[in-house]
């Protein structure tokens, strides 16, 4: 596996806490991702828990993620080009040359980077891609504006926003335009339906004043002192748990969970992809 910075651990940490929760039956805690405000990236924990509840403790995620992003960057260019231009600058995102195609991040080595740093730049992108692409269809008459049609892609720019603040100001501006254009074309209760699934756009900050009771529209601003304790407090919890969990399966502990085998090594850590 590909190295990953502090980021990534944080991401790979709060991934491990929100399953464990999860897996025992704490919602409200799984919910809460380990912070009552969030300080960075705050949906990549989750999204990481979920990888880590399908695939465990494997490079299929990524690898997922990247092959959507080719499906992905071939929807999106097709909105805005015919197949053909399509399917030229997707081959060159595959295997087109490096020097061409890295500097306008058209080039799946740069995306396979992120993904396999657990970094949810790459993820977001792609859900906002997609999201725009079919308000584009929809504006054009291109896509049959069933209620799926109509709220996903406000879904899906707020999942970008969610994974990676930095989307904000775009996804505003998408808002915008998207329901100015749409007016004419669609009723005004099909237009409620849009506008409804931009209503996600708040969901970080629903989190921060239901587990803190204060009003943060966004990220903590005072976050390098909080952020560096989460990290090192989570990073010490997850290599204790690798610790635990190697030396017990060195010594035969295995499943069913024995009298002799700890907690720790059969239900925390990299012992989650066994439950």
């Amino acid at each position: 596996m590909l190295p990953i910075d502090m980021d990534g651990y944080r991401h790979v940490a709060f991934a491990r806490s929100v399953l464990w929760d999860a897996r025992r039956g704490d919602v409200k805690e799984a919910l809460r991702g380990s912070e009552d405000v969030y300080v960075y990236m705050p949906g990549m924990r989750y999204l990481e828990a979920t990888t880590l509840a399908i695939f465990g403790d494997s490079e299929f995620g990524p690898i997922l993620f990247a092959s959507l992003t080719v499906v992905g960057l071939f929807y999106f260019i097709a909105t805005f080009a015919n197949a053909a231009t399509a399917l030229v600058l997707c081959a060159a995102f595959l295997c087109g040359p490096k020097l061409l195609t890295q500097p306008f991040l058209l080039d799946l080595d740069i995306w396979l980077h992120v993904y396999f740093g657990h970094w949810a730049d790459g993820a977001a992108a792609l859900a906002f891609l997609t999201g725009s692409a079919i308000l584009v269809r929809l504006a054009d008459g291109r896509i049959v504006p069933t209620f799926g049609a109509l709220v996903v892609p406000g879904i899906l720019v707020s999942v970008a926003v969610f994974l990676r603040a930095n989307f904000g100001l775009a996804a505003g501006a998408v808002m915008v335009c998207s329901l100015w254009h749409l007016r004419p074309v669609l009723r005004p209760s099909r237009l409620a339906v849009v506008a409804a699934g931009f209503a996600f756009l708040g969901t970080a900050a629903l989190h921060n004043w239901l587990f803190s009771r204060r009003v943060v529209l966004g990220l903590a601003t005072n976050r390098s002192d909080a952020a560096r304790l989460a990290i090192v407090g989570h990073l010490k919890s997850w290599l204790s748990d690798l610790v635990t969990d190697e030396w017990a399966s060195a010594s035969g502990c295995g499943q069913p969970r024995s009298r002799s085998c700890s907690p720790s090594c059969c239900s925390s850590g990299f012992g989650l992809r066994r439950l």
